[in-house]
């Protein structure tokens, strides 16, 4: 083999060992989750962060008494996992913040605060939501990939459920108005609701529309080839953005006590 071509094939090969390497990096890149807890004292602290730090995929936690919040990093944690955990722990808790650990958003769209999570909360007949609570969450934790994951209650039991993103927000007649599902890039998953009508779904990846056009279009829940209920995904504050705050705007409550679930 020609000098030549033993250079331009090792060049190759380096260039798709790097390659290789981005995807992989892009593949675990690592999110960070902000939650509020309710602590007493610096016994509550030492107690919370064990509980944080067993959970799976967890790389470092940082709790902070004071302010009453925990902040998680992990190669696609589950944010409903961490909550579960703490209370199943005697703690009350809720997400307050998401985010990545590094930049994801094309400086023409904003800023990584405003635009890299988003979240859709399903709540009841009282919102027009017909039976269906939870919530739906995405994190955009690479230029490519989304971390997406939703757990809703009051389902069909044992019936499969889909969800899935609008062409538009207008939810004035539910799913009816949102102008259909979008051609490409929409489907956010599937599952089957158990035996109490309970369904959820946690993946990453890089076949959805990044967080900055979700957000703003209507999330609509389906089962049997119905939708049940449409809500809009919102702009979820990033780690930092809600600290100090204890009281929902929309209601009042304290911040650990106003989840849709």
């Amino acid at each position: 083999m020609r000098p030549q071509h033993v250079f331009l094939t090792s060049s190759l090969a380096l260039l798709a060992l790097a390659s290789y390497r981005h995807r992989r990096a892009a593949a675990t890149a690592p999110k960070r989750v902000e939650l509020a807890v309710k602590m007493h004292c610096a016994s509550c602290e030492a107690h919370v962060r064990d509980v944080l730090a067993s959970v799976s995929r967890v790389s470092s936690v940082d709790v902070d008494f004071a302010s009453q919040t925990a902040v998680v990093t992990g190669d696609d944690v589950s944010e409903s996992q961490l909550v579960l955990k703490l209370r199943e722990a005697g703690r009350e808790a809720r997400v307050i913040g998401l985010g990545g650990v590094a930049g994801v958003v094309p400086a023409e769209v904003g800023s990584d605060e405003e635009w890299a999570a988003a979240v859709a909360e399903f709540k009841g007949h009282a919102y027009g939501h017909g039976p269906v609570l939870g919530v739906l969450r995405m994190v955009q934790i690479s230029p490519s990939l989304c971390s997406l994951e939703w757990e809703l209650v009051g389902l069909a039991p044992g019936s499969a459920v889909s969800v899935a993103l609008h062409k538009t927000g207008n939810t004035l007649h539910g799913a009816q108005s949102t102008g259909g599902p979008l051609a490409s890039g929409g489907h956010l998953g599937a599952s089957t609701a158990d035996s109490r009508g309970k369904a959820r779904y946690q993946a990453t990846r890089g076949d959805v529309v990044p967080v900055w056009e979700a957000i703003g279009r209507a999330v609509v829940v389906s089962q049997q080839g119905s939708a049940l209920a449409a809500a809009v995904m919102a702009r979820s504050a990033g780690v930092g953005a809600n600290t100090g705050k204890r009281l929902c705007t929309c209601n009042g409550e304290t911040i650990w006590e106003a989840d849709a679930m």
